[in-house]
């Protein structure tokens, strides 16, 4: 799987595919888990400026293993140039902020989540 670069070594989330569908977007994609746990996450997805053009929150208890996962966003934001993986929780553990990598252009940090990966998109 092409994962983002994380410091989070439990989690890892790649193979993403946006399609518009009607008035929302629906993200697909693979992730990885190293372990069994509640997850409180998000993707962020911008445009070449840094503005978040949408997002898909990711909430729940989740089972180690690949997966695939689909999931819908409000908007348009098919047309993204970075995507950042925001983890909030792990098993009740409130995470700090971790080093931001990039790949491709800068990434702008919100400053709502600790950031923990970022990858250009490459249509």
């Amino acid at each position: 799987m092409e994962s983002l670069s994380n410091e989070e070594p439990n989690v890892q989330i790649g193979n993403l595919i946006l399609t518009w569908d009607g008035d929302r977007t629906k993200v697909t994609g693979q992730w990885q888990m190293n372990i069994d746990g509640h997850l409180g996450a998000n993707l962020s997805f911008n445009n070449d400026e840094g503005e978040q053009l949408g997002f898909v929150v990711f909430n729940g208890r989740y089972e180690k293993g690949l997966p695939t996962f689909e999931l819908m966003g409000a908007g348009d934001f098919t047309s993204y140039s970075t995507v950042k993986f925001h983890v909030g929780y792990l098993n009740g553990v409130i995470k700090k902020k971790q080093p931001e990598y990039e790949h491709g252009i800068a990434a702008v940090d919100d400053g709502n989540m600790p950031i923990i990966a970022s990858f250009r998109n490459n249509p």
